[in-house]
C-alpha cells in the first residue's frame, strides 16, 4: 500500500532531483 505513495515520492523526488 506504501508502495504507491512511494513510488510517487520517488519518481518526483527523481524528477526534481534531475
Amino acid at each position: 500500500a506504501k508502495s504507491a505513495w512511494i513510488k510517487a515520492l520517488t519518481s518526483t523526488s527523481e524528477h526534481a532531483g534531475k
